[in-house]
């Protein structure tokens, strides 16, 4: 756009002009999100959540989609609130930062009437986001969050977080217990340390319940073997007058109702929610620690690699087994979402097949 022929005047009031525009535009954003996150639009493409899908299909970053979305939520709380966001009075930041606190408050089991929400709006209208952040923090210095993260390269990320004297006296025992190995760490090579260690104890726990689960597996079969030898020698001819010490080829040897089931897992009810460690250990394979649902629109694949669950196709309420062939790894959002969409089409038959109520 060529602005030579402008005046300094056509250019301010145009400047005035975009950014009102701008602001009804972000409020109408903001609706759109809030019925994205009511019909879980996110989820059924594929997304853990509403932030990856901003910054994934929306192509916000990381910073961005998380101040939409948490000034999103507070507006929805408070629909007063639109009239001021479009006229500037507030904006992403302060409603975000403000969204921020209420929720940390609520952890820290503080909650707002709707009556002190709405003065603390009145408090910080018109403020900027550091001016808010004094406000917030005279309020509560605890509430308003201290972390930050911020991309630097592809390969380095920073991270900053307010750590209080208890982490530190912690660190610091932990510094000098690995002094000999690593003995002036950066607090990045003193993390990653952490991390490795974590990692390797998890992994020598897993190694220790295979090894678990495996000695029970062959005492269970030593017990099974025993038992079958002690049923031989008790089994009657077809007259029931002797004892064999071998099985008659031409009866059949029963095993217990609770030692015989589609898993082969001994002492194990047919129908149980009880899922076998190998087949645990399977879906992890399998899905290689993610998760596993796959968007039929996009043929996109969930990448959530968090609060992960079995989930069972054919759900266990409606009969489904525990068959490893009848379980797959979902993350919570995908669990939910496809349970809240089998149970709402079972709901709507049983209520289509109910027979009409006569009044006469």
């Amino acid at each position: 756009m060529n602005f030579r022929s402008f005046t300094n005047d056509a250019i301010e009031h145009g400047a005035k002009e975009a950014v009102g525009k701008e602001r009804l535009a972000t409020t109408r954003v903001l609706h759109y999100l809030q019925e994205l996150e009511n019909r879980k639009l996110y989820a059924e493409r594929g997304f853990p959540t509403l932030h990856a899908y901003c910054v994934q299909v929306l192509s916000y970053s990381t910073a961005a989609a998380y101040r939409r979305i948490a000034a999103m939520r507070l507006l929805a709380e408070m629909p007063s609130l639109e009239e001021k966001l479009n006229s500037g009075e507030l904006n992403l930041s302060t409603l975000s930062t403000v969204q921020n606190f209420l929720v940390q408050e609520e952890k820290n089991k503080k909650k707002y009437s709707p009556e002190e929400k709405i003065q603390l709006m009145k408090a910080i209208n018109g403020k900027s986001r550091r001016e808010t952040d004094r406000i917030l923090t005279a309020i509560s210095p605890f509430a308003v969050p201290q972390e930050r993260e911020r991309v630097l390269t592809p390969e380095l990320t920073e991270i900053r977080f307010v750590a209080s004297r208890e982490l530190l006296e912690k660190l610091d025992r932990l510094k000098n217990h690995l002094s000999h190995k690593i003995p002036n760490p950066t607090y990045a090579e003193f993390f990653e340390e952490l991390a490795d260690l974590a990692i390797r104890k998890m992994k020598l726990n897993e190694k220790e319940q295979i090894e678990k689960q495996s000695e029970t597996t062959n005492i269970r079969s030593e017990n099974t073997s025993i038992q079958s030898v002690s049923a031989k020698k008790k089994i009657r001819d077809p007259q029931g007058t002797q004892t064999s010490d071998t099985l008659n080829p031409t009866q059949s040897f029963r095993i217990p109702p609770a030692e015989k089931n589609s898993n082969s897992e001994p002492h194990l009810p047919a129908q149980s929610r009880y899922t076998r460690k190998k087949d645990r250990r399977a879906l992890r394979e399998e899905s290689q620690g993610q998760c596993t649902f796959i968007d039929p629109k996009t043929g996109r694949r969930c990448e959530s690699k968090r609060f992960l669950q079995i989930e069972h196709c054919e759900p266990y309420a409606l009969g489904g087994s525990n068959h490893l062939s009848n379980l797959r790894i979902l993350c919570g959002t995908h669990n939910r979402l496809l349970a809240s969409q089998i149970f709402k089409v079972t709901q709507k038959v049983k209520t289509e097949a109910k027979p009409p109520v006569d009044l006469k």
